[in-house]
């Protein structure tokens, strides 16, 4: 297979063990279905809150936000959540229901 088209596994490191179980977080994603923003906003305040915090609150609220944002990016790239056709929405994929 031609390297150039390899998918490449984006933001793999949200998903070590010692962050979160996998399971955890999709549970968490049938929770918050449809709405990305009470998704990403439960992500970022229960695995993230902890991070960043030698800087500004400012800042560290951004890197925090940042993290939870890739983490929803990870689970879409691996086919685990889907958009809807709305801004902001999404569900969970055939593969995990």
């Amino acid at each position: 297979m031609d390297s150039n088209k390899l998918k490449r596994f984006t933001y793999g490191h949200q998903f070590e063990p010692a962050k979160f179980s996998l399971v955890e977080i999709l549970e968490l994603c049938k929770e918050c279905q449809p709405s990305r923003d009470t998704l990403e906003a439960n992500i970022a305040q229960r695995y993230f809150s902890q991070h960043s915090k030698r800087a500004s609150s400012r800042l560290a609220s951004e890197n925090i936000s940042k993290l939870a944002m890739n983490c929803f990016l990870s689970l879409r790239a691996y086919h685990l959540l889907e958009d809807l056709e709305q801004p902001r929405q999404y569900k969970i994929t055939l593969l995990v229901e």
